[in-house]
């Protein structure tokens, strides 16, 4: 009832009010949105889909977000939104800049953090954790075999990062991991996908063995 009070004062008819509010409920809404759909599925690789839902109620800088907008929320909803953003496709060349290049921001509040950390008794010992191991990714048809290898790592604390563009070639990804100092790197060719293997590459020694996908975190863990 307040809603549609609220809307007839914006001037809006208690059906175009109702009709809002219809669209608000529907929580599968986001299917006949293309991109939508190719988010929440790389969400779903990336294991953390259960935490992530559709809302359709979401409003965030219309003046300079231009598809997708999102925020955060700590699970039991006590507090304010931890962080929000979105992606624009115009914002560089509203800045100045002489491109329209495309790219994703959002911003954190360190104070409802703090809050969050505190009520949970999650503060953590601040060290700098560099990557482990990169896991490269083969090609686009295997970057879902990459992901399901880091997060399989991450949950035995292993600093694991996967490399961002499925089409560079491997070769490319090597050179980045010694660039950055990460001292192993992980391989899934075709060979190794069907088999259940994974190449584990020592970028210090350049000794590289092929192993068990299950044998993996206890490998890395007894040479680390």
């Amino acid at each position: 009832e307040d809603f549609i009070e609220m809307g007839q004062e914006n001037g809006l008819s208690e059906d175009q009010t109702k009709a809002i509010l219809q669209i608000l409920e529907e929580k599968n809404a986001y299917l006949d949105s293309p991109w939508l759909v190719k988010i929440f599925d790389l969400l779903k690789k990336y294991g953390v889909s259960e935490y992530v839902e559709y809302d359709p109620g979401i409003v965030r800088g219309l003046e300079y977000y231009t598809r997708t907008v999102f925020e955060g929320w700590d699970v039991k909803g006590e507090f304010r939104a931890i962080w929000g953003g979105g992606r624009y496709d115009n914002l560089v060349a509203d800045v100045g800049g002489k491109q329209k290049i495309p790219g994703v921001g959002f911003a954190m509040g360190d104070m409802v953090i703090a809050e969050v950390l505190k009520a949970n008794n999650k503060y953590p010992t601040l060290l700098i954790n560099k990557t482990q191991v990169l896991v490269t990714v083969f090609s686009p048809e295997l970057y879902d075999k990459s992901l399901k290898i880091a997060n399989v790592l991450r949950e035995e604390n292993i600093n694991a990062e996967t490399f961002l563009d499925p089409t560079a070639k491997i070769d490319k990804q090597l050179k980045y991991a010694d660039k950055k100092g990460i001292p192993y790197v992980i391989i899934i060719g075709p060979v190794e996908a069907e088999q259940t293997l994974v190449v584990l590459k020592n970028l210090r020694t350049r000794e590289q063995i092929t192993i068990l996908q299950a044998d993996l975190v206890k490998k890395i863990k007894q040479t680390s």
